[in-house]
């Protein structure tokens, strides 16, 4: 069954919320970095701060849904290029900027544990930063989930695909950094593995490595140097 993909609203926070936390909690490592709060409590902050993030960026960030055709239902959310969600009213971006405010401490989420965050993410970010600068001009996906009772039904190959056809279109590679959960959709998409990192979060209760993959999806025609330009769109976790 194919999945319907639409733009993102402020409107959709809760529901995406939902979806992500719910399918980011399967992962242990993830988990690692939430266990001193809830996943009711993170859902909850994090649907307060999703409303600012999804006005912020909107000159690069497209944020899309997948919705069941026949329930309704909000299964899956992507970020891709050039999909404008609306401008806010000044009172709607006042009142998102005040939740994001009162769910943050100091400009940081409150629950993340930043230890673990600040010893793996530094290798993450210049790797990701070295394989951009030699791959040039990309369409980069951050993030992409499906809710779990939705899992193996094409929700995630219908959201890549939109995402594909932009980038085809504008004669852009893309790239994406995987986690293992996400590596065999990736690559059953064309996306190729360019460099994989294994770091250890044993210290902090992990019982297995923390991997990370980077994969380059080429393109197949070259860039159209007569529509409007596009380079690289960073797509960085929408809950922050």
């Amino acid at each position: 069954m194919p999945f319907t993909i639409l733009p993102v609203s402020t409107d959709d926070a809760a529901d995406l919320s939902q979806v992500m936390m719910r399918a980011f909690s399967r992962d242990p490592h993830w988990a690692l970095l939430w266990s001193s709060m809830p996943l009711e409590d993170i859902i909850t902050d994090n649907t307060n701060r999703l409303r600012r993030n999804i006005i912020n960026g909107r000159d690069q960030k497209r944020h899309q849904k997948a919705v069941d055709p026949v329930t309704g239902e909000v299964v899956g959310p992507v970020d891709w290029l050039e999909a404008q969600v609306p401008e806010p009213n000044k009172e709607d971006r006042e009142g998102f900027e005040r939740n994001y405010s009162q769910y943050t401490v100091d400009g940081k989420i409150k629950g993340l544990n930043y230890e673990i965050m600040t010893a793996l993410s530094p290798l993450l970010e210049d790797t990701e930063e070295e394989i951009l600068k030699t791959a040039g001009p990309c369409l980069v996906l951050d993030y992409i989930c499906t809710a779990p009772h939705y899992q193996d039904r094409g929700v995630g190959s219908d959201l890549v695909r939109s995402g594909i056809k932009v980038a085809e279109d504008a004669g852009l590679k893309c790239y994406v950094m995987s986690t293992p959960a996400g590596l065999r959709l990736c690559e059953s998409h064309g996306f190729k593995r360019v460099k994989t990192i294994v770091q250890d979060d044993s210290k902090w209760g992990s019982v297995e490595p923390h991997v990370n993959y980077f994969l380059v999806r080429e393109v197949s025609r070259p860039m159209n140097t007569e529509s409007k330009p596009i380079t690289s769109v960073e797509l960085r976790e929408i809950e922050k």
